[in-house]
């Protein structure tokens, strides 16, 4: 089992369970914008799969499916290598 393996499966023991998908989108961080996949999401957060190599991702950042037309904040829980996890800043309750 590779690191990244190791890693998921960790993860995958959240109160919310994902359900996988294979949707493109645009993460927003200052003025640029990258675009990535979002591999799975629940109402909490998302894992994604980055498209292009970014050293940094801050802790908070925008994402959005729809061209910036709206968008969710999110705050960064994990990162290794092109893959990262999320959860929403933004939720409700």
């Amino acid at each position: 089992m590779t690191m990244l393996s190791n890693l998921e499966n960790e993860f995958d023991k959240r109160a919310f369970e994902r359900t996988p998908c294979n949707r493109g989108a645009l993460l927003r961080i200052l003025n640029d914008i990258f675009s990535f996949t979002i591999r799975d999401a629940s109402e909490r957060g998302i894992g994604i799969r980055l498209h292009s190599r970014l050293p940094l991702i801050p802790v908070e950042f925008l994402i959005s499916e729809d061209g910036f037309k709206t968008a969710r904040r999110c705050r960064l829980v994990w990162r290794e290598g092109e893959f990262a996890g999320a959860e929403f800043a933004d939720r409700l309750g």
